[in-house]
Parts: structure tokens; C-alpha cells; sequence
């Protein structure tokens, strides 16, 4: 997915688990890339504390501000159906994690995966 649709998508799970931040039962399930809406995602699917979580990233639809261009601007976007999403974006992507986690679960599960995340985004997004 990364050589087809976007550079960011290479080594990503890497990323995600390779960093001294990641909690230690954080589990790599499955990995792909897929369209919802039009929109291409890369997918990663996570096992923590026995539930599934996905961590998916696309192109931002809109451009990030200096300001907002911080890891620690994780926050709590979005709840629906009982699933909690928390959310960062980078200049030119937006991640999304997803859990039926407990809202502050979620927030610190993406909150401890943001740093190596968001520094393999915006190393590959000044390359390009």
C-alpha cells in the first residue's frame, strides 16, 4: 500500500510498535490498506486488553496549522455506537484510533502510540 497509495503507509506497524512508549500487550493483528467513503485508509488492526482497535490513517481533508502540529494534540474526537475515537493530525495526514474501550482507554492508548507515529508521519512528509 505504501509503494501504491501513499509513502506514509510503509513501515507504519513498525512505527507503531517499535517504540519504548508502546504498552507492552499492544498487538499487531492484521494490516492493510482499504477505501470507506472514498477516502483510502491504512488499517492496522490492534489487540490491547483483549479488544480489537483500530488505527487507521489518511489524508487530512484539511491542512493543519503550525499550531496543531504536535503529538500531544491527542484528543477525544468522536464517539458513536458505543465505539470512542481519538484523533491527531499531522501537516498533511489525520489518525484515527477507534476502540469500544472506555473513552480515557482509548485516549491513552493513542496518546502512548502518537510520538513514533507522528514522527514516521512527518519524517516521510517532509521527504515528498
Amino acid at each position: 500500500a505504501g509503494r501504491n497509495y501513499d509513502p506514509v503507509y510503509l513501515d507504519l506497524t513498525t512505527a507503531i510498535v517499535l517504540q519504548g512508549s508502546t504498552p507492552p500487550d499492544v498487538e499487531v493483528v492484521e494490516a492493510h490498506s482499504c477505501v470507506y467513503e472514498a477516502r483510502r485508509f491504512a488499517h492496522i488492526v490492534l489487540k490491547y486488553h483483549g479488544r480489537l482497535v483500530s488505527f487507521l490513517v489518511t489524508d487530512a481533508a484539511t491542512k493543519a496549522t503550525p499550531q496543531s502540529l504536535s503529538q500531544s494534540q491527542v484528543i477525544a474526537c468522536s464517539q458513536f455506537d458505543g465505539y470512542q475515537v481519538s484523533c491527531f493530525q499531522t501537516k498533511r495526514h489525520a489518525v484515527f484510533i477507534v476502540s469500544d474501550m472506555p473513552e480515557g482507554d482509548n485516549l491513552r492508548l493513542a496518546r502512548a502510540l502518537a510520538p513514533s507515529v507522528f514522527a514516521h508521519i512527518t519524517r516521510l512528509e517532509s521527504a515528498t
